[in-house]
């Protein structure tokens, strides 16, 4: 025989926030939490709105969290955003099931969105140095050159401290990744010059323990270098949406054009699993074209 679990109501409001601390505890990342933390404070006020007042997890209904996929699809989100709202919901609703705030895992129900794949924007040398020329603050064209040539995502770049780039090693250490993993990337023969003559010659703040440093001696922030990015597009009359992640998935795609092997690409953009790496072995249609002109 089989007995149904005894929970006691549990307001959705308070679960988020047991499941955000739940998050903080097994050191998800802080994009992570505030991520999800969003989306789940977003399906409270829809739900707390349809019912026209606060909202207890073991009243949720399977019908509830189709008409919350509808809104979302109805205000324009793209297919990825959803998919990754079920993701999010899914992994809630476990949690809740797991602590016993509720007797039935309804996100188990949930449907995954189908995603179309599209072919990954990335840049080719020439083109990343036609964007760098367009750039016009110095140590923004540093950080999009440093990008380029390591691969690192823009919060790692702007994270470096500066006992992390040992230019005398010619070694750049990438710390409190991701992955919670410290890694190590090579500094390339033509970024070594740059950052050399930045360190020794026009760095501001010499008491600032972050690597790069604006012009008043404050941190970089990622929104300044896309912002930048968006401005150096716009006066090229490029018809792409070039971010700092573009960058980094054009270093990955001139690894895999040179041949070097994933496990080694991996390593250098701190990936744990290589099936994330593997999307970056994309081929391009003027490849598919030259393969077949082969036969």
């Amino acid at each position: 025989m089989c007995l149904k679990r005894s929970v006691k109501p549990v307001l959705l409001a308070k679960a988020i926030e047991a499941f955000k601390n739940h998050m903080i505890n097994i050191d998800r990342s802080e994009g992570t939490i505030k991520g999800y933390t969003i989306e789940l404070n977003l399906l409270n006020r829809f739900l707390s709105k349809k019912y026209n007042g606060p909202v207890y997890l073991d009243e949720i209904t399977t019908q509830d969290m189709e008409d919350y996929m509808r809104m979302l699809k109805e205000k324009g989100d793209a297919p990825a955003s959803r998919s990754r709202s079920v993701y999010i919901m899914r992994a809630f609703f476990n949690f809740c099931f797991k602590e016993e705030y509720i007797p039935k895992n309804i996100g188990l129900k949930l449907e995954a969105i189908p995603v179309p794949q599209k072919e990954r924007v990335f840049l080719t040398a020439e083109e990343m140095k036609v964007l760098i020329s367009a750039v016009k603050p110095p140590i923004a064209k540093l950080i999009l050159n440093t990008l380029f040539f390591t691969g690192m995502r823009i919060s790692e770049c702007l994270n470096l401290l500066v006992e992390d780039v040992n230019l005398k090693e010619g070694i750049i250490t990438v710390r409190n990744t991701k992955n919670k993993r410290d890694r190590q990337i090579p500094i390339h023969k033509d970024l070594m010059p740059l950052l050399t003559d930045y360190f020794n010659n026009w760095r501001k703040g010499k008491s600032n323990p972050y690597f790069f440093n604006s012009n008043k001696n404050s941190r970089v922030s990622a929104d300044y270098i896309n912002r930048i990015l968006r401005e150096a597009t716009q006066r090229l009359n490029w018809n792409k949406h070039i971010t700092c992640h573009v960058i980094r998935h054009s270093f990955a795609s001139h690894l895999v054009a040179r041949n070097v092997n994933i496990v080694n690409i991996q390593k250098l953009l701190g990936h744990s699993d290589l099936s994330t790496t593997s999307v970056y072995t994309h081929t391009s249609m003027a490849e598919l074209i030259n393969a077949v002109n082969r036969i």
